[in-house]
């Protein structure tokens, strides 16, 4: 048996299923059954046929197509229309993108099929009639007499299993739609094909030789980017717009009909919907948060907050968080004259959701005023906002679920960040990680606590030998981690390089700063060399090592020291964590300003504090904040420093190589 390439056909805007389906956000993208939306069922029904497929759709809904193909476990292409030209443009396009030979099965993505085996079993069945030339469709045996529907008429039995099509019927009045019913031989035009690519596109260049050539010139001008395909779109423009029933079904002779009589619907009004729920004793059909008192065949669709109706007869009631239809049920054929009205009226929620798709996610416009604006917004893991800048807007994010790895500082979920004005909100992309949380807002480091330990730790500093320096530390290193560790130091007297090795034992302090540590521990360790620029008061490093989130990498830095003792630096860190796996990725940039408090003092004193800022904390990458730096420490060694004699100790009887020289500013 031949392979078959489901076609999936995206287009249309749903606006029978108004408020729920708008121009924006179409039905068949709409969660409707369950939690699935029509589009995705439609893939996994065809899966069963094939996990390779085609749809066409929108350039405005193409991600929201990426979506439910990826929740479908189904790949393939995606198809842009430029412009909307109806199901015999969308249907060339499509045959004119793969090989002529190969069978193509044309579904609409907004109908409901539950039984997807038995719907794959009849189309296999029209195989053999494909094979021969016949364009295949499928009847669905008719349940009652619809006028809502367009009709096909079977004929004879054909030699290769399928029937002959005698006609089809345009949605009839509901006499002659009984009629039909009465003859036994009528089914519902489910508007499913199964051909050949070359038996589509010559049917088109007999009956509409216009498309036919549009699309082949739109096509031969097409780009691809990624997985879409996208015509020319000054070639698709001119383009007719005309139905494939009309341009080529009605005209064409070789056309077969196969019956399925499973259960199926077009999903195209309320009351189809309604019908896809089971109804209670009086005719109830609800949906969601609704409640029906006294009312008898009633239809509620309320998934967001609780809708009652009270003493209804053939009553529909689709409740939105914007919108709200209630119809008579005699009346849904007319809800799409409503969205024109509205639209006619310029309201925009005839097109528009309040919560409104993006590539990456979705937001909600909760509240909007004159001079503000509050949005829920929901970002896929991974995914990633467009890149935007705003001179004149104040931002107050809050992480309510979920955690941000791109933010400067990274936000789990309940925490907050206040951007300025000139910042920028691209790098804010949720999702998960394997890696351990070493970093977090300064907000979950906030207590109600009166005092609190910011640091506390003891260490010791020796000479070890000739141009050899080690020291010794333990305790509450920062407001982030506490531990043990030692360094050592090799550094000649007037080299402009030095060299060091640090390794620590760490573990995370309660984020109410106190004396107790959290479970998480790690072991890190750099292999760190020094270059004492030309530049006075520059020198830079290049450390190689493991981080304390267990990743491993380098950093280079840059350090000016100012004559005053003030010093601010640069960095750049690398490590071998990709952004798949730990959201910030394996780079990370970022400043520190340190500034003595003897700064400000007109004479040097032999005890030192400071005030330091260090904005950008990150995860991947990120160094305890030790209290000994042996390269600081030693400065007196640099080839730009005037020596002083040294202070002279306390106790006479040490040794001076038993000590490390005193820091001496230069003057």
């Amino acid at each position: 048996m031949s392979n078959i390439t489901p076609i999936i056909l995206c287009g249309g805007s749903g606006t029978r299923l108004w408020p729920l389906s708008r121009k924006s956000f179409p039905k068949q993208f709409v969660p409707l059954i369950g939690s699935k939306s029509l589009l995705q069922l439609t893939l996994e029904r065809v899966s069963f046929l094939s996990k390779n497929v085609i749809c066409v759709a929108s350039d405005e809904h193409r991600f929201l197509v990426v979506e439910a193909m990826q929740a479908a476990k189904v790949q393939g292409t995606v198809l842009l229309e430029p412009v909307a030209r109806n199901t015999a443009a969308a249907m060339a396009i499509a045959a004119l993108a793969v090989k002529a030979e190969d069978l193509l099965l044309f579904c609409p993505s907004d109908h409901h099929i539950p039984d997807g085996e038995a719907f794959a079993h009849v189309v296999k069945q029209g195989v053999a009639a494909a094979q021969v030339g016949a364009i295949v469709t499928f009847g669905i045996s008719p349940t009652f007499p619809s006028t809502a529907y367009g009709y096909i008429r079977q004929g004879n039995i054909r030699a290769d299993g399928a029937f002959n099509v005698e006609g089809f019927a345009e949605k009839p009045a509901k006499d002659k739609a009984e009629a039909l019913l009465l003859t036994g031989a009528a089914l519902w035009n489910g508007g499913i094909f199964l051909c050949s690519a070359q038996t589509l596109l010559s049917a088109l260049g007999q009956h509409a030789p216009d498309i036919l050539q549009t699309c082949q010139q739109s096509m031969s001008a097409s780009t691809t980017d990624g997985g879409f395909v996208r015509p020319d779109r000054q070639a698709f423009e001119a383009c007719r717009s005309e139905s494939i029933d009309y341009a080529v079904m009605e005209r064409h002779t070789n056309v077969a009909v196969l019956p399925f009589v499973g259960a199926w619907s077009d999903v195209g009004s309320w009351n189809a919907v309604a019908d896809l729920i089971q109804a209670d004793t009086q005719g109830n059909r609800i949906y969601g948060q609704g409640f029906a008192l006294q009312a008898n065949s009633t239809y509620v669709h309320a998934p967001h907050r609780p809708v009652v109706v009270l003493g209804t007869q053939d009553l529909l009631v689709i409740d939105t968080p914007d919108a709200l239809l209630v119809a008579a049920s005699s009346h849904v054929e007319q809800v799409k004259q409503v969205v024109a009205r509205l639209d006619a009226e310029n309201i925009s929620e005839s097109v528009q959701h309040r919560k409104v798709a993006r590539p990456w996610g979705a937001y909600d416009s909760v509240d909007v005023g004159e001079r503000h604006q509050v949005k829920r917004i929901t970002v896929r893991p991974g995914a990633k906002l467009s890149l935007q800048m705003h001179h004149h807007r104040a931002e107050h994010w809050i992480v309510v679920k979920g955690m941000g790895l791109e933010l400067p500082w990274n936000v789990k979920a309940n925490g907050t960040l206040r951007y300025r004005l000139s910042d920028n909100y691209e790098r804010f992309t949720p999702g998960w990680s394997n890696m351990p949380q070493v970093r977090t807002h300064i907000a979950e480091y906030m207590t109600t606590s009166r005092v609190t330990l910011e640091n506390l730790s003891i260490s010791k500093t020796n000479r070890l030998g000739a141009n050899w320096y080690g020291a010794a530390y333990a305790g509450y290193f920062e407001n982030m981690f506490g531990g043990v560790g030692g360094e050592v130091l090799y550094r000649e007297p007037g080299s402009r390089w030095a060299a060091g090795l640090d390794v620590n034992h760490v573990k995370q302090r309660n984020f109410a700063q106190d004396f107790g540590f959290r479970d998480y521990a790690i072991n890190t360790g750099h292999l760190t060399g020094y270059w004492i620029t030309p530049f006075e008061g520059v020198h830079t490093s290049l450390s190689v090592g493991q981080y304390l989130a267990g990743d491993r990498g380098a950093t280079m830095s840059i350090q000016k020291v100012f004559a005053n003792g003030s010093s601010i630096s640069a960095y750049a860190t690398k490590t071998n964590v990709p952004a798949a796996v730990f959201g910030e990725g394996s780079f990370d940039k970022g400043i520190a300003w340190m500034i003595p408090f003897d700064a400000f003092l007109t004479s040097s004193s032999r005890y030192s504090a400071g005030w330091s800022w260090k904005p950008l904390l990150r995860d991947g990458g990120a160094k305890v904040g030790r209290p000994v730096n042996l390269f600081a420490d030693t400065v007196w060694l640099s080839p730009n420093v005037k020596a002083h004699a040294p202070a002279k100790p306390d106790n006479d009887s040490v040794a001076p190589d038993d000590r490390l020289e005193p820091y001496q500013r230069k003057r």
